[in-house]
């Protein structure tokens, strides 16, 4: 009887052990919400991104609002690189403050935001970028 209580408890033991490095072994992968294309014309997926991002989101639209060119400026990243509506590419923040110069001057920059998302892109190599 001692034998077959021991073996039960061995048995248990180990199952138990197994099934909990099993659980923990398992990892999560991010839900896609849709897809980008990178600088190499390649498909990446889009996941969720940092909702705590939206307020800074929100911060520089005001800034485009209000024609703050300083502001903008100073939250731009230095290679920060713009992809314009007519389909021109603009490099680095200089050369988005001299064409925002401009489009403040001949069009109306007066909107609000009804919705906003974050994403993450996903990069075909893993990683992730915000």
């Amino acid at each position: 009887m001692k034998n077959i209580f021991i073996t039960s408890l061995l048995a248990t033991t180990l199952f138990n052990c197994n099934s909990t490095s099993q659980s923990v072994e398992k990892e999560t992968k991010p839900v896609s919400i849709g897809f980008g294309i990178n600088d190499e014309n390649e498909k990446v997926n889009l996941i969720p991104g940092d909702s705590k991002l939206i307020g800074i989101w929100q911060e520089y639209l005001a800034a485009h609002a209000a024609n703050d060119l300083d502001k903008i400026y100073e939250m731009d990243a230095d290679d920060i690189t713009i992809y314009r509506i007519d389909g021109s590419v603009g490099k680095g923040k200089d050369e988005h403050r001299e064409y925002l110069e401009n489009w403040f001057e001949n069009s109306s920059t007066k909107w609000e935001a009804k919705w906003c998302i974050t994403n993450t892109v996903e990069n075909i190599d893993g990683s992730l970028e915000t």
